[in-house]
């Protein structure tokens, strides 16, 4: 009864807002919290579903959009971005899409542009987990929101939204003591609610706090509407002369600058976008590097990281910066 009840949430209008007359092309496995609950709402909404197959692609998914008259998706950033390209390139954005709800990472603000003022597609962020089975919070603008400046309100869709009825959220410190709900402060996030888990399959020890939460593992801040925004995992951290520094918000900032990057290699691309780079041993962000000459680099980076409040100082001449990586020792970029 409980599961029924947390679907049905799932399908009102504040939250995937489904109806008989809607068409969901989930473009996540079922493996993946049971695509994010669509596999089980969509039919309790009496809605079609439609899913990818094994082709993920953006002609593939364009044309099955298309083919399908799908008017809402679902899926992570990294499905959108390519497909934004795409139908940017091509000219061919399926004419019935109408909404996309993105989760899995924060998706950067040029993404929600790109969706709501290119191609008039309403973009909802949400947030969940396998063990919350599986929403947790969904970002859905009120009134206020929709009022705010552009780019505020662009920078406001990132964040992960408030729960749905059922769900609870808190903030708390490392000793466990409650912090205040006014978008500042940060501390762990966790949850309650009756279908939230209290421990895994075969394993009796309970997962939940002495009260009775269950600790996502995310850090994260709220704000006095209930809205939250996750800063990072507890894990992905940097500190950074003696501060702590949100690695989602240096890629964030990576992914929404304007340089164009024609490095020497593919290769050398993921490296780039996809490990810290390190001065000195010390991580300082997730950045793409602009083409020589190598002054570039600092003053590229030194913008890019002082968005996020990282100063950058060339510790180690700019022609010998490495990238790091955890299990395959060191990869010069230049």
């Amino acid at each position: 009864m409980l599961v029924q009840l947390n679907f049905k949430v799932l399908i009102s209008t504040d939250v995937f807002n489904m109806r008989p007359s809607t068409c969901v092309l989930p473009i996540v496995p079922l493996f993946h919290a049971c695509s994010w609950g669509i596999a089980y709402s969509a039919p309790l909404a009496g809605a079609k579903i439609v899913f990818p197959g094994p082709r993920y692609d953006p002609e593939a998914l364009t044309d099955l959009m298309t083919a399908e008259s799908v008017n809402y998706c679902a899926g992570v950033p990294s499905v959108f971005i390519p497909l934004v390209q795409y139908w940017r390139d091509h000219g061919n954005k399926p004419p019935s899409l109408a909404m996309a709800v993105m989760g899995g990472t924060a998706p950067p603000p040029s993404l929600c542009a790109a969706l709501e003022e290119d191609f008039g597609i309403e973009f909802r962020h949400a947030w969940g987990m396998t063990e919350m089975s599986p929403l947790g919070t969904v970002n859905t603008l009120m009134p206020e929101h929709r009022a705010l400046p552009l780019e505020q309100r662009r920078i406001f869709q990132t964040k992960q939204g408030r729960p749905p009825f059922g769900v609870e959220v808190r903030i708390v410190d490392d000793d466990g003591n409650r912090l205040p709900h006014d978008g500042i402060v940060f501390g762990e996030l966790q949850v309650r609610g009756p279908w939230v888990i209290q421990s895994y399959f075969k394993d009796d020890e309970s997962r939940l706090t002495e009260d009775g939460w269950f600790p996502t593992g995310d850090v994260a801040t709220i704000d006095s509407q209930c809205y939250i925004h996750i800063t990072d995992r507890s894990k992905d951290l940097i500190k950074s002369g003696g501060e702590w520094i949100s690695s989602i918000d240096v890629e964030n900032t990576a992914m929404g600058h304007d340089v164009q990057l024609p490095l020497r290699s593919k290769r050398q691309l993921q490296l780039a976008l996809g490990r810290h780079v390190f001065l000195n041993s010390s991580p300082i962000g997730q950045v793409p590097l602009p083409p020589h000459p190598v002054h570039r680099v600092h003053d590229a980076l030194g913008v890019l990281l002082g968005r996020v409040g990282i100063v950058v100082k060339p510790v180690i001449p700019w022609g010998q910066m490495r990238v790091g990586l955890p299990q395959h020792g060191h990869e010069p970029l230049f």
